[in-house]
């Protein structure tokens, strides 16, 4: 029988965690669809994103006095994002247990033997390089023993012919499954092994379980749009062999339902760009000054319930300052999702030759909604050398991305308007080279 104050001293040892971004601590900690005990993150090879993130929930949980157990399997964990989080302290590294594993059969032997106190955090750092990597392992060596005794057969039968003798041919063992069971269910079986152990580290120790890994790469060929026109056989069979490769989150186990995606997104994306730079609504494209181009990192949750949407962050720079001096160059998460309600701006859009002010955001913060944001523009790039005067909504912007560039005075019809279009051109130019 659990007690009531058991459980609610269990779910008290973990209220502490902090990502650092405040949108993601609400998906975690204040949605029930996803609070589990495993959770896996997976991330984009080159975003440093789900470290960042790892990283600060490590330090908040040793912050609560509480102990943490890395576990690197094929990678090396970055210590340096630890010690690089404001809350660490060097006192900390006490309650940090390191291990290495290369093997599943290691990770495996670890977990199992593995004694740890109540309310411990675990990091399986590059878990799924390492279930890959022994995935594969086993089907080469299924194939290389079925290769082997395909090989002693052959030599026994040229060796009967050769002399004339009738030496009997190698026979597998009466109780090996080489022949009777795929390397593929024998991998799912040893998978389904290790997360029951996992699962009960979790279980009876109360412990959070983080397994940190890169998204899998597949081959996804282009889908021909069903069309009217009459094209050959030819015509339809080389279009429909093109295809591109693309990043996909790996299926683990079916117990672990909570999935966190990290990759690089636009900043133009992100509500704090749309709530900084607000635009009016309109059918018109928008033009993004190149000094605005920039990835930051973003995050998507998905359960089995629901898709939340995506939480965008950033490591905080001069970037996002109007003054190089206001920033102290110490380390910190922004976060690019959380939009204030109370924030006003005065940007000055520039719009077909006039200059007109908006005070206001237009847009709030949506998570945990399936639904895009309607204020976010599609960047283009196309503009006619052709025009005359420019029929989009062009957004200047400061090399710091502190403040848009106002003006003055209201553009002559001549001189002012042809520098817009020729500043225009340039900009998007650039973009397109």
């Amino acid at each position: 029988m659990v007690l009531l104050s058991d459980l609610v001293s269990s779910q008290q040892a973990f209220n502490r965690l902090t990502t650092s971004v405040p949108t993601l601590d609400e998906i975690i900690l204040q949605t029930s669809v996803v609070k589990n005990k495993v959770y896996d993150f997976q991330s984009s090879p080159g975003c440093h994103g789900m470290h960042i993130v790892m990283s600060s929930l490590v330090v908040s949980h040793l912050l609560a006095g509480n102990k943490v157990v890395i576990i690197d399997a094929l990678n090396r964990f970055p210590f340096k994002l630890l010690q690089k989080q404001p809350d660490f302290r060097m006192e900390m590294k006490r309650h940090v247990t390191h291990y290495f594993c290369d093997t599943f059969a290691k990770l495996y032997s670890l977990l199992a033997k593995l004694k740890v106190d109540n309310d411990t955090m675990v990091v399986i750092n590059d878990f799924n390089s390492l279930v890959e990597f022994y995935k594969l392992e086993m089907s080469s060596t299924y194939e290389e023993m079925i290769l082997r005794h395909h090989l002693d057969v052959n030599a026994v039968l040229v060796h009967n012919k050769q002399t004339g003798s009738s030496e009997p041919l190698p026979q597998l063992p009466a109780n090996s499954d080489l022949l009777k069971i795929s390397p593929i269910v024998k991998f799912e079986s040893h998978l389904g092994h290790l997360f029951k152990v996992m699962n009960d580290i979790c279980a009876q120790r109360n412990s959070m379980m983080f397994l940190l890994g890169y998204m899998e790469t597949k081959y996804r060929p282009y889908k021909l749009k069903e069309t009217g026109d009459e094209r050959t056989p030819s015509t339809q069979s080389s279009f429909t062999e093109k295809g591109r490769t693309v990043l996909k989150p790996s299926e683990m186990h079916k117990s672990t339902t909570n999935k966190f995606i990290f990759y690089h997104d636009w900043y133009h994306k992100s509500p704090h760009f749309v709530q900084t730079y607000p635009v009016e609504e309109s059918g018109r494209v928008t033009y993004v000054n190149q000094s605005m181009l920039r990835f930051v990192n973003a995050v998507q949750v998905e359960t089995r319930a629901e898709l939340f949407a995506p939480v965008y962050f950033d490591v905080d720079e001069e970037f996002y300052y109007d003054n190089d001096e206001d920033f102290d160059h110490g380390f910190r998460v922004r976060d690019l999702s959380a939009v204030s309600q109370n924030n006003h701006t005065n940007t000055s859009i520039t719009t077909s030759g006039t200059t007109t002010s908006s005070s206001s955001a237009t847009t709030t913060s949506t998570v945990g909604t399936r639904t895009e944001r309607s204020s976010l523009r599609t960047i283009s790039t196309r503009l006619s050398s052709s025009q005359t005067s420019v029929d989009a909504t062009v957004i200047n912007v400061t090399h710091n991305m502190s403040t848009p560039v106002e003006a003055s005075n209201e553009l002559s019809p001549t001189s002012d308007t042809e520098s817009v279009i020729q500043e225009s051109q340039e900009d998007i130019s650039i973009l397109q080279r």
